[in-house]
């Protein structure tokens, strides 16, 4: 539901608009008077909010002018600091419904708005009960009027019967017990192609039927004058000129005073252009089906490849790692996710040990090789949810979620150990290790990847296969780049 608010007071306005948030209420706020009366006059609401004490036109004023106009009725809770009974009798002679003082305690919003639902609802309830009675009054009415309608044009019903069925736009025949036609309208005439002085007591399904169909037509006038309906037989005819119809027929029978059966009307529409076109969408919708099914398999596979693609761009083509760019991004998002939770996350910057003198030794296949090895026993060594990622060259790069520094220490001592003990074809391998960790003293991500590399740096300084920690090994240095 909408509610008004209406304060001068910045804070205090700030303040109810998120209790009234939190309760579930669409805000809208105005500084002072005048502006909350023309937010009204545009979009009038059922529950206002407003302070007592405004500039240009106070709440008092306010109340004024919405009981004087033609909206539905608005609850109005007055905001004061004043607690006088003169005060709030002058509120409530004004208009306002209800007073809270200030400063505003939550609970006793929560009760008095509370109560001020449960009063509009019933308000609501009333005025509906209200425009039910109404329309139930005006309903009768029109059925009065309907009811002598009906009794005046009823007593000309049998007079006209006769000009009315043969002029009736649909082909209506009527025909007795025996089946035997005794009424053939003009409609009919034009639609089997047979004059009426030519079928006048003749069985109709002599007249409209086919031989093969005799038996059915003779079934169905037998059930008629049993009080059968038949609706909706489909049948085909053929005129004397040669023509096929397809024709729909509905036939029912005629209740006398004792309800006895006194005859029966058979009315049919052609509905041999219907089933033409019938026939041909059926088939344009088996080749609509065909197309989209083509078209939901290409759909599939432009999917497929979209996904393949997206996931080409923030792979590395080498190792299948996640890319530089790709990592960047996350890493910010985790930065920023820990400065509102105020939870930790730890990066883990690993560089392979004179790789450089690896490739030249073995030749850059082999250092592919070693490069997708590393990066399997990485993968291997972390948790799913974890980001690895190919930060360049030989450098690596893990994105620890939820993990504090002795956490992220314990798990780049363990990726180090597994490199260390896979079998090397050709010699043995290490990594040097740095890890920082996000506290919230960090000023941004870009400070965790220098703090990941110092101490990268810090570990290849101080003989490399080891693990260093920013914050656990450098804090305290002046300049952790130049200790050896």
């Amino acid at each position: 539901m909408k509610i008004l608010i209406a304060e001068d007071d910045i804070v205090s306005s700030m303040v109810l608009r998120q209790n009234l948030q939190k309760m579930g209420f669409d805000v809208i706020s105005a500084t002072n008077g005048n502006e909350a009366w023309m937010f009204y006059q545009a979009q009038p609401v059922k529950l206002l909010i407003t302070d007592w004490m405004m500039p240009v036109t106070d709440g008092i004023e306010l109340c004024k002018l919405i009981r004087g106009s033609d909206a539905p009725y608005t609850y109005i809770i007055l905001l004061t600091a004043k607690d006088r009974q003169e005060d709030k009798i002058n509120g409530l002679e004004n208009g306002a419904d209800d007073f809270m003082l200030k400063p505003l305690d939550q609970r006793d919003l929560e009760a008095r708005l509370n109560v001020a639902l449960r009063i509009l609802a019933m308000q609501e309830q009333l005025q509906q009960y209200s425009q039910e009675q109404e329309l139930m009054k005006e309903e009768a009415e029109i059925q009065n009027v309907q009811l002598q309608e009906a009794l005046k044009y009823s007593k000309e019903a049998n007079h006209r019967f006769s000009e009315l069925f043969m002029g009736l736009p649909i082909a209506c025949f009527a025909f007795d017990s025996d089946g035997c036609i005794r009424e053939w309208n003009r409609t009919c005439e034009e639609l089997y192609g047979i004059t009426a002085d030519k079928v006048y007591e003749r069985r109709f399904w002599e007249v409209i039927a086919r031989p093969n169909d005799y038996k059915t037509y003779q079934r169905m006038n037998a059930e008629v004058f049993k009080g059968v309906k038949y609706e909706g037989m489909e049948m085909t005819v053929v005129r004397p000129d040669g023509q096929t119809r397809q024709i729909l027929q509905n036939t029912f029978p005629l209740h006398g005073p004792s309800a006895d059966v006194l005859g029966a009307i058979s009315a049919g529409i052609d509905i041999t252009d219907r089933k033409y076109l019938e026939k041909q969408l059926a088939q344009q919708l088996q080749i609509e089906k065909k197309l989209s099914q083509k078209l939901d398999q290409q759909r599939s596979e432009l999917a497929a490849a979209n996904a393949r693609l997206s996931r080409l761009v923030i792979t590395d083509g080498l190792t299948g790692l996640k890319n530089h760019r790709h990592f960047r991004e996350q890493l910010q998002q985790a930065f920023s996710h820990s400065q509102r939770h105020h939870t930790p996350f730890s990066m883990i910057m690993l560089d392979v040990d004179k790789f450089k003198e690896y490739n030249d030794t073995f030749g850059h296949m082999a250092g592919d090789e070693a490069l997708i090895a590393i990066s399997n026993v990485m993968e291997k060594s972390v948790r799913d949810h974890d980001i690895t990622a190919r930060y360049g060259g030989e450098e690596f790069a893990i994105l620890l979620l939820s993990t504090d520094a002795n956490q992220a220490m314990f798990v780049a001592e363990r990726i180090r150990h597994n490199i260390q003990s896979y079998t090397w074809p050709k010699r043995l391998v290490t990594a040097s290790i740095g890890v920082s960790t996000y506290t919230d003293d960090k000023e941004d991500a870009n400070q965790i990847v220098d703090e990941a590399d110092k101490a990268l740096y810090f570990s290849k300084r101080n003989g490399r296969n080891r693990v260093s920690h920013y914050d656990i090994n450098l804090a305290g240095m002046a300049n952790p780049e130049s200790m050896d």
